[in-house]
């Protein structure tokens, strides 16, 4: 967890700092980066969601918090899960921790945009259908790179054991099992090793 820690700083920083520059120089700035297909066009998100925004309600202030909190929740627990059933594949280590370092850092930046900003200030429209932000892009690029490595760990790591280990190794990723055991990020038995 220390090593994103700093990852995190400065992906919020980021996040922020180009918010305060559209905000103070750029705001009723609109222009073509690639012609039908990405804008810039700054708008803000006043309902604190995507899914409130495409309703037209704006969810209340303490349940974006709430919200953003619960998240945290699931993505240490994702993260911790994810290190958990792949503690023996090799390749792409990094790719868990960046996870965490996008997501967190993604989660943070909504949390101080909800109450700081009063809403996510948008300002890159893709295909004159979908706004976003720094912090959209963060969620995107983690859940891409979680996928890329979970394919990856299919495809170069359990797709090469046999039946019997396939079964066997199941049964010892098993979600209630690892949290009965206290959410590890290491096999706690040499026998759980491959």
């Amino acid at each position: 967890m220390r090593r994103v820690v700093p990852w995190v700083i400065c992906l919020v920083a980021l996040d922020q700092a180009v918010k305060l520059i559209i905000a103070n120089f750029f705001i009723d700035t609109e222009f073509t980066i690639v012609q039908n297909f990405l804008y810039f066009y700054v708008t803000q998100n006043i309902y604190l969601g995507w899914i409130p925004s495409m309703l037209g309600v704006a969810m209340p202030l303490y349940v974006a918090v709430f919200l953003v909190i619960i998240s945290w929740l699931f993505i240490v627990i994702a993260h911790r899960y994810l290190i958990f059933i792949t503690y023996d594949f090799t390749k792409y280590k990094t790719i868990p921790h960046l996870f965490l370092a996008l997501l967190l850092s993604a989660s943070i930046c909504k949390l101080i945009d909800d109450i700081f900003w009063g809403g996510s200030l948008d300002f890159i429209l893709l295909f004159d259908w979908f706004i976003f932000d720094l912090k959209d892009v963060y969620i995107t690029i983690g859940v891409s790179l979680t996928m890329f490595y979970a394919i990856t760990y299919e495809v170069l790591q359990y797709k090469n054991f046999s039946k019997e280990e396939r079964k066997e190794n199941t049964k010892k990723h098993s979600f209630l099992r690892w949290l009965k055991n206290g959410l590890p990020t290491a096999p706690s038995t040499p026998e759980i090793l491959h």
